[in-house]
Order: structure tokens, then C-alpha cells, then sequence
């Protein structure tokens, strides 16, 4: 089997260009691949990771491979598939988020090249690029692309900034190609009308053939993946914690594990239907432990994985992560749970607080909480709370001396 059709045997791939001639050129090594991403953010999430996947296997195959820090691009802001303009990032910020993540590139993939778009775009003199590039594309085409038609019929903004961002995705890989020789665009499935227009223009530029590939979306229970649908999963610790990576997985839905191991493991296909249907509950440790340590390590996979199961199997309470609360967080010796709730990382606001309360995911003491309204008093404390969200989340909240 080669390496394109293992990738698609993995469930990996969701859309590509040109297969024939692609997959010969795998098989020659003679691709050169890049992954961009936008710096809107000071960390990485797990809507990265399969992208990240890809490139890593094309590394090891030995196949170049780049990674494109779009910080030219990120002070426009990616528009696919948003109703909306992006916050813009001032320069500082935008520095800042390279500089966060490229540590986290950097444990995930070896021999990995990287580059920043700014380098070549921030200097652009608009008359010469207007000339050079925006002459080969047409208008006719773009408004077609999915997300700029959805915001036209649906009569949402959209400035000629958000307009011109396919036009520099366009051309940064041009610039790639010039510089590198790179000729394969790794991107997700939203991507693909943006790497088409890539495609295209360096037909255009060069006479060269070069390629795509887009990967499907990430799902948890149907639901998409990733930082812009709340709650997202930071591959920084200091976001989201090693344990709460690790839990995450571990508790993926039943129907999920299956897809997850094959995409994101080298498990043979059958091997990984054997452990699903025999112990689903060990499936999903896998998944866990092959992620967390790809993201974090042996070591702190290993501690993570030891305080799962000490709460939830051995029902050891004092394993949990303990939250102190002290007298200024209370008005008159009382707290509103919703507070609370935020206070502790439980939930993002007041109102995904409520959110879950209406929802009846929050228990105090293993005491399901229906009331909105709700609040914790000090004489609630014996020496300790335990505040959970859903079966698997807890955490232990102390008065401070």
C-alpha cells in the first residue's frame, strides 16, 4: 500500500488534488509540504493536531516539510466559514502568540523548517502586488467561495480586508514554491477553496503543478472541534492542564474512539476493532496516553493517567485539584455558585455557568444543583466542598486560613 492510500486507509485525508500524480510523488519523495497557521491565539488547540499529524508522517516518510507562522496574515484574520470579521491582534500580540507556539511545534514534529509570512508580506508595495498577483484572480470565482457567498446571501459585512485573505494564502504559497520547492498545501477541510486559489495561481505564476490536501474536521459526538466553539482544549498546560488533556480524551463518546484511534495511531485497523468492542473503557486510555504523551511527555502522561484513575476508579478525593477561597471572594459570607464556578475554571462566564446549571451538569457534594440562583455560604464548609461538572470534573474547594 502506498503512502497516499495508508493516509486514506487512516481516514485521514479528506479532499486532494490530482491523486495520481500526488501519489507518485510521495512515493519519490519529492514533496515538499507546508502547514500554516494564523497566531490568534497564544497556544495551539487539538483542532491542530490532526493537521500537525499529516505533517509529521510526510517528515518521517522523508518528505520536506515547513511550517508557516501566518503572521502577516493574522492582522487580517482568516474569514472561512465566520459570519463575521475576526478582533483584530496588534503586532506585539500577534509576536508574542509566535513565540508561545513554536515551542509546542517543536515537541510535536522534528525537522520541521519554519517561516513567517510577514517576512514577506508586511514589505509588499501594493501597486507591484496588485500588478503581479491580484491580476490573476478573479472576482467572478472568489465571491463563489463558500464563505464569502454565505455572508453575500445572507447580507452579513464583509470587507475588501477579509477579501484579499484567500489572495495572500494564495500567495504565500507561491512563495514557498519559489523559495523552497514546495508544491503540497496541508490544510483542514475549510480550507480547501483557499488552497485551490493557491493551486491555480502558481499554474498561472510558474507553469508548475503543484498540490492539496485537506483533512477532515475533528468531531466530538458530531460537534466540531477546535478554539472558536467554546471550551476549547489549549495544547498549552498552562490553559488547559495535563490532566485535563488527559481526561478529555479519556472521555470521548463511545461512537468516537474507534475513528480517533485509527487517525491518530499506527494501530493496525483490526487491532483497534478488537479493543474497542472488548474494552471500550481501555480504548479510550489509549487514546489518551498516545495523545498526552505526543503533547506533553511520558512523565506527565504517567501522573495524569495515576490521579484518573486514583479519583475515579479508587475514589481517592484527596487526589483532586484543590481550589482556596478566600474572604474577599465572599459577600457577606456568601458566594454566588455561578462565581464560583467561573472562579474555579469550571466554566467560561456567568452565563455558560447558568448554562450548565439549566443543564443539569453541576453537583455540590454530589448533590445535583437545579437552581441558577444558587449560592455557597461559609457555613456550608465542613473542611471542604466538592464542586463537579458532569461525571467526570471535580474539584475540591477549600476555605483559606
Amino acid at each position: 500500500m502506498n503512502l497516499l492510500n495508508w493516509l486514506e486507509s487512516r481516514k485521514l485525508i479528506y479532499q486532494k488534488t490530482n491523486e495520481s500524480n500526488l501519489s507518485d510523488q510521495l512515493e519519490k519523495k519529492q514533496i515538499c509540504a507546508y502547514l500554516g497557521a494564523d497566531l490568534t491565539a497564544s497556544s495551539l488547540h487539538i483542532g491542530h493536531l490532526l493537521p500537525l499529524r499529516i505533517l509529521k508522517i510526510l517528515s518521517e516518510h522523508g518528505c520536506k516539510s515547513i511550517f508557516l507562522f501566518g503572521r502577516g496574515t493574522t492582522m487580517i484574520g482568516d474569514p472561512s466559514l465566520r459570519t463575521k470579521e475576526r478582533p483584530m491582534l496588534s503586532q506585539e500580540e500577534i509576536y508574542q502568540n509566535m513565540n508561545n507556539i513554536k515551542p509546542q511545534v517543536d515537541k510535536l514534529i522534528k525537522n520541521v523548517i519554519y517561516e513567517d509570512n510577514a517576512n514577506w508580506l508586511l514589505n509588499t508595495n501594493l501597486i507591484d502586488f496588485l500588478r503581479e498577483v491580484g491580476s490573476k484572480f478573479s472576482v467572478n470565482q472568489m465571491v463563489n467561495l463558500e464563505t464569502f457567498k454565505n455572508r453575500i446571501e445572507n447580507n452579513n459585512p464583509l470587507s475588501f480586508l477579509e477579501f484579499s485573505y484567500p489572495i495572500l494564502q494564495s500567495y504565500d504559497f507561491y512563495h514557498l514554491n519559489k523559495n523552497h520547492g514546495c508544491n503540497l498545501q496541508i490544510g483542514g477541510s475549510d480550507q480547501w477553496g483557499n488552497i485551490i486559489n493557491g493551486v491555480h495561481f502558481i499554474k498561472k505564476m510558474t507553469s508548475k503543478e503543484t498540490y492539496g490536501i485537506t483533512l477532515p474536521l475533528l468531531l466530538k459526538g458530531g460537534k466540531k472541534m477546535g478554539k472558536s466553539v467554546g471550551g476549547a482544549i489549549w495544547l498549552d498546560e498552562k490553559q488547559t492542564s495535563v490532566f485535563d488533556f488527559w481526561q478529555f480524551w479519556r472521555n470521548l463518546p463511545d461512537s468516537d474512539v474507534e475513528d480517533y484511534l485509527l487517525k491518530f495511531t499506527d494501530i493496525p485497523h483490526e487491532e483497534i476493532k478488537d479493543m474497542v468492542k472488548n474494552s471500550i473503557n481501555d480504548a479510550k486510555k489509549k487514546i489518551a496516553d498516545y495523545l498526552t504523551s505526543w503533547v506533553h511527555g511520558e512523565e506527565k502522561t504517567k501522573n495524569a493517567k495515576e490521579k484518573s484513575i486514583s479519583i475515579f476508579e479508587n475514589k481517592n478525593m484527596n487526589s483532586l485539584d484543590e481550589f482556596k477561597l478566600d474572604d474577599k471572594q465572599f459577600s457577606n459570607s456568601e458566594i454566588k455558585l455561578t462565581k464560583l464556578l467561573v472562579e474555579i475554571g469550571l466554566s467560561d462566564s456567568a452565563s455558560d455557568a447558568k448554562r450548565k446549571i439549566k443543564n443539569n451538569s453541576i453537583t455540590v457534594n454530589s448533590e445535583l444543583i437545579e437552581k441558577q440562583d444558587a449560592v455557597i455560604s461559609k457555613n456550608d464548609f465542613d473542611s471542604e466542598i466538592i464542586v463537579g461538572h458532569g461525571k467526570k470534573k471535580k474539584i475540591k474547594v477549600v476555605l483559606a486560613k
